[in-house]
């Protein structure tokens, strides 16, 4: 499927408050703040779908030191399913 057709029917599933899923790039790019591993688990595998043998950059980050325990396995989750993690 062409990578125009995957924006364009990924930003119509895409309506959901913002910061949540956002798209508007000329390229594929969307924002989530995904704070767990299990909404990783569930979400990473659906992104890696649409890259059709492309790149899956990931940008992560922990909010502040609200809780420094969830880096390591945000990180480790992120890892298994992207090419490149960037925090």
């Amino acid at each position: 499927m062409p990578t125009y057709w995957v924006r364009r029917r990924a930003s119509r599933l895409c309506t959901a408050s913002p910061g949540r899923l956002d798209a508007g790039q000329d390229f594929l790019a969307l924002v989530d703040y995904m704070h767990n591993t299990s909404g990783q688990k569930e979400l990473l595998p659906f992104l890696r779908s649409l890259t059709a043998g492309g790149l899956l950059i990931l940008v992560i980050g922990a909010t502040g030191d609200r809780d420094p325990s969830k880096r390591f396995p945000l990180g480790h989750t992120a890892a298994a399913y992207a090419d490149v993690v960037v925090t």
